[in-house]
């Protein structure tokens, strides 16, 4: 109940209360993949993408075949300016999943000259 309603909050733009709903989760489930990813993708709207990356990165730990936190991984070192670590991420999530062809063209816009 709380997943669904921080997704709501999130869509509403409620993000305060979001934030809350996911942190509530987490404090009973340290391990919810579902609510650390949202979590991660909400910190990532905000700016926050430190914040981001460790829940990204607490994800791909459980999680190690877990795609989409690897690309928004990626997107949020690419944001940071961390080319070398977003390159990594790409590769790591392109290494495990072959149905996102436009993930490459992501990819190949931050390979060094």
């Amino acid at each position: 109940a709380l997943l669904q309603r921080a997704s709501i909050y999130t869509k509403q733009n409620q993000f305060g209360q979001a934030l809350d709903d996911y942190n509530a989760i987490l404090s009973i489930e340290t391990k919810n993949i579902q609510a650390l990813f949202y979590r991660g993708m909400l910190y990532e709207k905000l700016g926050q993408l430190g914040m981001a990356i460790t829940d990204f990165s607490c994800v791909l730990k459980l999680d190690p075949d877990h795609c989409q936190a690897s690309y928004q991984r990626a997107a949020c070192h690419n944001r940071k300016g961390n080319f070398i670590k977003a390159i990594e991420d790409y590769d790591y999530a392109l290494a495990r999943d072959n149905s996102a062809p436009n993930k490459h063209s992501k990819r190949n816009r931050l390979k060094p000259l």
